[in-house]
């Protein structure tokens, strides 16, 4: 019972903090005013009163509709990966099944990622309640899941056969051009490709104090990937740069004709245009693929500092080196998998103690896997048996649960296998 009890005062703080990025740890410390509170009691008392209500209007609906409430877990900072990891395979499996008599309600409690990219999905759900229908989004909430789904979606869905289906429709999209920017800019389809870095300043306005830590492991040295980026230019492919509170470019970058579509001429319309209609985009280390795989289109995702990429993520991937500060060693996959090492990447304090450090990719070893991601692209690349072996021993080091070899999920890049083979070992 006292159980029970403390279940629903964790739910009652939920509730009261939805639209908070953390929950404080008692009510008094919140940054809400007193006033505010107390609107939101009442609010919430209200929303109580009236879901059961509301449910005896669904569940008469259902007589002759299905209904379906679509929860999805709160995200506040918002990060793309977060929103479009739980939107796109929802909505992916809600087009193909295409019912008519279906009443569908999306709980979306997170902050705004992109409009252009909200707007799209509008159209998959008869109710789209966000932060613009506040008092609905929580008596729908509230309504009891007797008789209706009601439907939690997790950002966890990398595995979601939907993402196997084709792309939700870009209804924003139907029936336009190409945007007269780009045009401006001289940018067709499938000319360009698309490069995207991670951002001190992106960082800086989504994570708290404790957060800020992690920005100097996730920032990149970009000068090693002038050699692969002027490979693309040589080719006659325009290279543009795309993100979201981008830093400025390099300056050793500025000295190549990149296209910075992320400076203050950026548009998310447009920018959405740019992932739709790229020849490939080159994920610096962070998420942009994510807006990739929303098209369906080709991504190299470099430098990872993580060693988890199953499922559907990017369509290629290198990681970061790690080394041992004390002996010079690399590490090997099956060191790195050791759980004291793994659950140690990516946190600056626990790596320190463990005396290990990040090694960047290489311009050698960058230009070979962006190379093998255009050759890839352009449906010239051949894997050769030695390859393949290379690859399954990966795959039996790494054991990713059976996902693998599977149409459209993420596989490493195999010249970084190749450039690496002490990896395998």
């Amino acid at each position: 019972m006292k159980d029970k009890a403390s279940n629903y005062l964790r739910l009652l703080k939920r509730l009261v903090f939805y639209d908070q990025t953390e929950v404080p740890r008692s009510y008094l410390s919140s940054n809400l005013s007193c006033a505010r509170l107390i609107l939101r009691f009442f609010q919430i008392f209200s929303g109580l009163l009236i879901s059961p209500l509301a449910w005896v209007v669904l569940r008469t609906l259902s007589l002759r509709y299905k209904v379906s409430i679509y929860i999805l877990k709160p995200f506040r900072p918002g990060f793309a990966s977060t929103y479009l990891g739980m939107m796109e395979p929802l909505c992916r499996e809600l087009e193909h099944n295409k019912q008519t008599k279906h009443l569908k309600i999306l709980i979306e409690p997170g902050e705004l990622i992109n409009r252009t990219v909200t707007d799209s999905y509008y159209p998959n759900f008869s109710f789209y309640l966000d932060d613009r229908r506040k008092f609905f989004r929580l008596v729908t909430y509230c309504i009891p899941g007797w008789g209706l789904e009601k439907k939690l979606i997790s950002p966890n869905n990398k595995f979601n056969v939907s993402w196997a289906l084709p792309p939700s429709g870009l209804h924003t999209f139907e029936g336009k051009d190409t945007p007269d920017d780009l045009k401006n800019l001289g940018i067709n389809p499938q000319t360009f490709v698309l490069i995207a870095s991670p951002s001190r300043k992106y960082y800086q306005k989504r994570f708290d104090t404790k957060g800020q830590e992690l920005i100097p492991l996730r920032l990149i040295e970009l000068s090693n990937y002038i050699p692969a980026l002027e490979n693309i230019l040589d080719r006659n492919i325009k290279i543009v740069r795309v993100g979201l509170d981008a830093d400025e470019l390099p300056a050793e970058l500025r000295t190549l004709p990149i296209i910075d579509f992320a400076s203050k001429i950026r548009s998310e319309f447009s920018e959405l245009w740019l992932y739709k209609n790229c020849r490939f985009l080159i994920s610096i280390s962070c998420g942009a693929y994510w807006f990739a795989r929303r098209f369906n289109r080709p991504s190299i995702l470099t430098d990872n500092y993580t060693f988890d990429t199953f499922g559907y993520f990017p369509t290629l991937y290198t990681t970061r080196l790690v080394q041992n500060v004390e002996t010079g060693e690399l590490l090997s996959l099956r060191k790195l998998l050791n759980p004291r090492n793994l659950y140690s990447l990516g946190i600056p304090n626990l790596m320190k103690e463990r005396g290990l450090q990040y090694i960047q990719n290489s311009p050698t070893v960058l230009v070979n896997a962006v190379n093998e991601m255009m050759s890839l692209n352009n449906g010239l690349v051949k894997y050769s048996e030695s390859d393949i072996q290379l690859l399954n021993r990966f795959y039996e080091i790494v054991k990713p649960d059976g996902f693998r070899n599977l149409e459209g999920y993420s596989q490493p890049s195999l010249s970084f296998l190749r450039d690496h083979p002490f990896l395998l070992e």
